[in-house]
Formats: C-alpha cells, sequence, structure tokens
C-alpha cells in the first residue's frame, strides 16, 4: 500500500519518489513541481500531511505552496522541522483539480530564497 490511496480523494502523479521505507517509517520525497490529483467528496477539504524538510539551508524554513493548474496559489504553509500540517483547499464539492506543490527556503526577514526543495511525506 502507498501512502495515500484513492479512497482518500487524493493521487500521486509525477515528481514524487518511489516508495522508501525508513527506519520502520514509509515515506516518499516529493520534488519541486510534484503534482498530485485531489478528488474532492465534500467543500473545502483539507489536505492532511507530516512534512519533513530534512536537512535545513536555512534556519527560517521551507515554504510549500498549493497551487492550481494556472500556478496560481492555493493554501501555503512553513515548516522548519518534521510537523503534521492541514491545508485547506478552497475547492467545490464534486469536482477533480491537478494541483502541484512549490517550495522555497526561507531566507532572512521572512524572505523566499529559491532553491532546490525536496520534501519528506511520511507515514507511520
Amino acid at each position: 500500500m502507498d501512502l495515500v490511496d484513492l479512497q482518500s480523494g487524493v493521487e500521486l502523479l509525477g515528481g514524487w519518489a518511489p516508495l522508501e521505507t525508513d527506519g520502520g517509517q514509509r515515506r516518499r520525497v516529493a520534488g519541486n513541481g510534484a503534482l498530485f490529483r485531489v478528488h474532492c467528496r465534500r467543500a473545502s477539504p483539507v489536505l492532511c500531511v507530516e512534512l519533513d524538510p530534512g536537512a535545513l539551508h536555512s534556519p527560517a524554513g521551507l515554504r510549500m505552496d498549493v497551487l492550481d493548474e494556472e500556478g496560481w496559489p492555493m493554501a501555503t504553509t512553513g515548516v522548519s522541522g518534521r510537523t503534521l500540517v492541514g491545508l485547506r483547499l478552497p475547492l467545490d464539492a464534486g469536482v477533480t483539480r491537478e494541483l502541484s506543490l512549490c517550495f522555497e527556503w526561507i531566507g532572512r526577514l521572512g524572505w523566499p530564497v529559491a532553491g532546490v526543495g525536496v520534501l519528506s511525506i511520511r507515514q507511520n
């Protein structure tokens, strides 16, 4: 079984590394631009994921945006270590949307520092 199944309403598409097991925990690493599809059973679903930015390139952490098909942000969060986050997506019930992830390391004074971002999405 993968980290997500179709019953969850989420389907992983391109940009995800193969499923790994690390210390008894399963994970997938998402590259910048990783794609996923959301099938909404109800309005404004919450995407819950455990995020781990790994070895930080910035003490301020990593910003992650969930982008729509046109590249507009639908939800944003910041993480500085392994944490569980819930992102409410502004979607109507019954729709299916293909979304992507965009990562940026946060620099001094909260300014984004462009760079290669990878994110580990885990499940115990």
